[in-house]
C-alpha cells in the first residue's frame, strides 16, 4: 500500500514529486490556458515592438534590441504568474521535458524547467550584453550550434550530456533564441505594415 501511494506521488515521465512540483504532465494546461498564454506572449512583444521605436530609435536599425525586451518581459511575466499560480507555463512555454534527473533542485523544490532550459533562458537575459557590444549577428547564429550538434549527438547515438554542458551549451543558445524571435517579430511588423492599406 505504501508503494502505490509512493508510486502515485511521482510523476511517471518526469519523476517530479507532483505535491512539491508541478509538472506540465501531471498538470496538462488547459486550451483557454493555452491560448491565454500566446495572447499574452503576442501583446507584450506587439507593444514592445510598437511603442519602443516612438520612444528610443528606429525599428529596422534594433529589431534584436526591441525583440531582447520583448521577449525578457514575456518570460518575466510567465514564470511570475506561474509561480503566484502554481502551474507549469515556463515549461509550456519552453516545451520542456521537465526530467527530475536533469534539473536544478532548490531545498525540496525543482526548478520548473531542466538545466538546458535554464541555461537557455539565463542565455537570453545575458543578450543584452551582446546587444550593447554591437556583435554582429552571424556570432548569434554561431553561438547556438553548440546546442545543436549536443542534443544531436544525445538524440542519436550512446553520448549521454552532463548537467554542466547542457547549462553551457543553454546558455549559448539564448542570443539565438533572441535573434529567431527578434527578426520573426520584425517581419510580422513589415507585413502588418505592408497589410494595413487593405485593411
Amino acid at each position: 500500500m505504501a508503494l502505490v501511494l509512493l508510486i502515485n506521488m511521482f510523476c511517471r515521465q518526469c519523476g517530479r514529486d507532483i505535491k512539491e512540483n508541478a509538472c506540465i504532465h501531471a498538470v496538462p494546461l488547459k486550451v483557454f490556458e493555452r491560448i491565454i498564454l500566446i495572447s499574452i506572449m503576442m501583446f507584450l512583444s506587439m507593444s514592445a515592438f510598437i511603442i519602443l521605436p516612438k520612444v528610443y530609435l528606429p525599428l529596422s536599425h534594433h529589431a534584436v534590441l526591441y525583440g531582447y525586451f520583448a521577449l525578457s518581459s514575456v518570460l518575466v511575466f510567465v514564470t511570475l504568474l506561474g509561480y503566484i499560480l502554481k502551474r507549469p507555463y515556463l515549461a509550456a512555454l519552453f516545451n520542456c521535458h521537465q526530467k527530475s534527473s536533469r534539473s536544478l533542485s532548490m531545498l525540496t523544490r525543482l526548478f520548473p524547467i531542466c538545466v538546458r532550459c535554464l541555461g537557455i533562458m539565463v542565455g537570453i537575459a545575458m543578450t543584452g550584453i551582446l546587444i550593447y557590444w554591437q556583435i554582429y549577428y552571424w556570432v548569434y547564429l554561431i553561438l547556438g550550434l553548440p546546442l545543436v550538434i549536443d542534443g544531436y549527438l544525445q538524440h542519436n547515438s550512446h553520448y549521454q550530456s552532463t548537467q554542466i554542458k547542457r547549462f553551457i551549451t543553454g546558455l549559448l543558445f539564448g542570443p539565438t533564441v533572441v535573434l529567431i524571435y527578434s527578426m520573426a517579430l520584425y517581419l510580422l511588423i513589415i507585413l502588418l505594415n505592408y497589410l494595413n492599406p487593405f485593411l
